[in-house]
């Protein structure tokens, strides 16, 4: 259940980070996927892990949104319950390489500001993620991949 809710408080957040982020905001988002795209566990298709904070591209389009309840919903009740199911969808073959594409697909839709196709991309993605969660938890009952994160 989480992860519907997960799904549509983070599409609300998208439609109106593409109403309110600046230009400036977007081009840090976008610096934020060229840093992202160097990342060695990505490049090799092996794991698409964020840090925490900043530098996490659904937590920066949350700020974009400027909605303290959404970010207090997310944060404080939803988040910390499908973090385990991030790392075993981000680490699912093949899911590391789509994730970060639907993340560009969805700064087209920021940069256009077009709160439509901004929540329609933010739920599908977050929808894929979901379906590749569970897919990895009914393929196997072993705990996700180890990814070492290395720098750039």
């Amino acid at each position: 259940m989480a992860a519907q809710v997960r799904e549509a408080l983070e599409g609300m957040a998208a439609r109106l980070a593409a109403e309110h982020m600046t230009s400036h905001e977007l081009d840090q988002l976008g610096e934020l996927l060229v840093q992202h795209a160097a990342l060695p566990a990505l490049a090799a298709g092996e794991a698409y892990l964020q840090q925490p904070g900043d530098e996490d591209f659904h937590f920066s389009t949350l700020r974009g949104a400027r909605s303290e309840r959404l970010e207090q919903l997310l944060f404080d009740q939803v988040y910390y319950q499908v973090r385990i199911h991030r790392v075993r969808s981000s680490t699912r073959p093949g899911r590391a390489r789509a994730a970060f594409d639907e993340h560009k697909t969805m700064l087209a839709a920021l940069q256009a500001h077009n709160p439509d196709d901004a929540e329609i991309t933010m739920r599908r993605h977050v929808r894929n993620a979901r379906f590749s969660a569970q897919a990895a938890m009914t393929d196997s009952s072993a705990p996700p991949r180890q990814v070492q994160r290395k720098t750039a």
